[in-house]
Formats: structure tokens, sequence, C-alpha cells
């Protein structure tokens, strides 16, 4: 699919603002986090206000705006415990796999079903995963069918934070010059 495609029904995407370097080359491509820089999960950080994506675009940076298909929220996502299990041994730095393995059995004890965003949580806050396997933890991401996570309220403000973890849902990346943003696009809402 191209990225120049143009999407008719605006009501099944989102657009949202991202800043940084090449991603019209490079989006596509499951790049692996750098430690301390995956606060939601390993993917695309884009954001509904301009002036964040702005901020991140600075030092020679572009500041992008693109249109998302809306697709499956990882919190919607729910996975057998094994599979967590099995991720875990294979990819998880041996000191924190049993811990690991405890905190998804007591969360399955206690709920009933395992959500996939409890794995990518505890992750995050063990911080146990290579810069290579966080491209790995991406791909089980994707594989159990979660496209992104809309996390709400990000800094204590009304902005919503979307980590894209399918790039295929990516549609359309544009440049866009400060010039070029009209004040009422400066902020997006997404449902």
């Amino acid at each position: 699919m191209k990225i120049s495609e143009v999407i008719e029904d605006v009501s099944q995407t989102m657009t949202l603002w991202h800043g940084g370097r090449n991603l019209q080359f490079n989006h596509m491509n499951m790049i692996p986090a750098k430690k301390g820089r995956w606060e939601y999960g390993p993917g695309l950080y884009l954001t509904t206000h301009y002036e964040t994506a702005r901020k991140y675009a600075k030092g020679g940076g572009t500041t992008f705006k693109l249109t998302v298909e809306k697709g499956t929220d990882i919190s919607k996502v729910t996975i057998e415990l094994q599979e967590a299990i099995d991720f875990v041994k294979r990819y998880v730095i041996g000191q924190y796999r049993k811990p690991m393995i405890e905190d998804l059995t007591n969360n399955i004890n206690r709920l009933g079903k395992l959500f996939l965003e409890v794995l990518v949580n505890l992750c995050v806050n063990y911080q146990c995963l290579s810069p290579k396997n966080t491209v790995e933890l991406r791909k089980f991401i994707v594989n159990h069918g979660a496209d992104y996570e809309i996390s709400r309220g990000f800094a204590g403000r009304a902005e919503t934070i979307v980590v894209i973890f399918n790039p295929a849902i990516i549609k359309k990346i544009e440049a866009v010059k400060a010039s070029d943003v009209s004040l009422n696009q400066m902020e997006q809402h997404i449902e």
C-alpha cells in the first residue's frame, strides 16, 4: 500500500503528530527501542498535540502529520498465559524471568484472563529486554492482533499519546512546516 494513498472514510482514521527524522523512509521498520525510551511499549510514538511533536523535531528533525487507520487497541487483546511465559523464557533477561512469570500468573489468577498490555507493562517496568528484543516484543504484540495503545491524559494534560505497534495501519505521512499548521490543527481529537 502506498503512503500517498488517500483515505476516503475519515471516521475510520485518526490524524496525529510525530516529531523526528526520516519517518517517511523508515516508518515500516521495527527499530530496536533504546533503554528508557519506550515508556508505553516499543513502537512509533504519536501525539494529538502539534507542539509536543515540534519539540521532538528540534535539532534537525521534522514534524509529521500522520493519517492512521483505526484498529485494535492493546487494552482489548487477551493472550494465553503459556504464550506469555514462552515469550518471557525466550526474550527476557534471565534474572527477571521468574518474577515476571509470577506476576503474569498472579494476574491471570486474579482476573481470570491475561491482557496483552500486562506483558508489555511488565517488560517496561522491569526494563528486562535488550534493545534487540524490543523488536521481538513488538512483533509479538502485532501477531496477537494489537495495532496500537492509546494513552489519554499524557503529562497531566488533555493530550493523548498513541503508540503504533503495527506500522501497516499508517496510511499517510506528510512533513509539515509550522507555517502550514493552522490553529485548529494544533490539537487533534481522536475517539
